[in-house]
């Protein structure tokens, strides 16, 4: 506002043209100011056969079963445009486009455009780009359209990202979302082999983009992948068993403390036992706490397992204000590891 003020003062007056092409500019957005009006509106909506409707993201998921739509594309600017741009995977399919000027129709370069293309997604094809160029050639906006597999991986309720870590054992899941419509259940392999006694299935039979693999093995430690094959097309979820097949973080809340604090553990898998054991700085074991066994269970990071110490030693005395030290052992198979902490009491 303060630049359009200014150049308006400075401007006004000096030509014979000087009201006019302000008064345009505050109307149109007049391109002899070289003023950028900011990016263009661009739209893109689909037509599986009920209508064209707008994507409300970025990403293409078939609706129909035969996965094929109409693609349509709508850019529009204050200014002129130059042409569009559609690329699949980086190869220029531009002349598949059927391409309309929605504005100035009669121009040689329209301030709107509409571009249309019959598409059919695939597994193949994962990125499809529009483009859109100023008269000049210079690309002045892009809008992306994403038909990947996506793949998510959970033991219990905690999440193993591609790469992580997971248990030897347990109830695992695996999440699939596909670009288009299966006509059957993907094949799903555990390191190259057919993974017996999952149950692989559609949790809504109405949708053959979505699917689910339950199965509960037991893993040996390294690395491991799974792979989801759809006839020759596959991809993989890689992940992780650790040696000890145990991990375990720890953290107190609130700290400092007053009346008392939440000794907070995570386990990927669950324990058979646990311990508490709290010391004042001198190494003299104050308090001792059997963890519940209902609080031994698998937690990631952002849920953890609380034990609550109320700041109290085995005789039941507040303890003193002052540093202590914490250290959980949790046992697991006959395996033990142990974490320890530090808690502040300060009245």
């Amino acid at each position: 506002g303060a630049a359009i003020t200014a150049g308006e003062i400075e401007h006004l007056g000096t030509a014979s043209y000087s009201y006019e092409q302000i008064y345009r500019y505050l109307l149109l957005g007049d391109p002899m100011l070289r003023i950028d009006q900011g990016p263009q509106r661009m739209t893109m909506s689909a037509d599986w056969g009920d209508g064209m409707q707008e994507l409300p993201a970025d990403t293409l998921r078939s609706r129909n079963r035969t996965n094929t739509c109409s693609l349509m594309f709508g850019a529009s600017d204050v200014v002129a445009l130059g042409n569009i741009e559609f690329l699949v995977d980086g190869e220029d399919r531009t002349g598949d486009l059927t391409i309309t000027p929605t504005v100035d129709e009669g121009l040689d370069f329209a301030r709107g455009y509409e571009a249309r293309v019959d598409y059919t997604v695939n597994l193949v094809e994962q990125s499809l780009v529009f483009r859109v160029y100023s008269p000049g050639g210079l690309e002045t906006g892009m809008k992306e359209l994403h038909a990947a597999v996506s793949m998510r991986l959970y033991n219990g309720s905690r999440e193993i990202p591609p790469g992580g870590e997971a248990p030897a054992e347990g109830d695992f899941r695996l999440d699939m979302q596909f670009p288009v419509w299966l006509d059957a259940a993907p094949q799903i392999m555990l390191d190259g082999s057919h993974l017996a006694g999952a149950l692989v299935h559609a949790p809504d039979p109405q949708d053959s983009t979505e699917w689910e693999a339950s199965f509960t093995p037991t893993l040996a430690a390294g690395d491991h992948a799974l792979t989801v094959a759809v006839g020759e097309y596959e991809t993989i979820y890689p992940f992780t068993v650790g040696g000890s097949g145990l991990v375990m973080d720890v953290f107190n809340f609130p700290n400092p403390f007053d009346d008392g604090t939440n000794i907070c553990f995570s386990l990927n898998i669950d324990a058979d036992a646990g311990t508490i054991r709290i010391y004042n700085v001198s190494g003299i074991l104050i308090r001792e706490i059997v963890i519940p066994r209902n609080l031994l269970g698998s937690a990631p990071p952002d849920a953890p397992n609380a034990v609550w110490w109320d700041g109290r030693d085995f005789i039941g005395d507040r303890v003193a204000n002052g540093t202590y030290i914490y250290m959980i052992d949790v046992e697991r198979d006959g395996g033990k590891i142990s974490c320890t902490g530090k808690a502040v009491r300060l009245e």
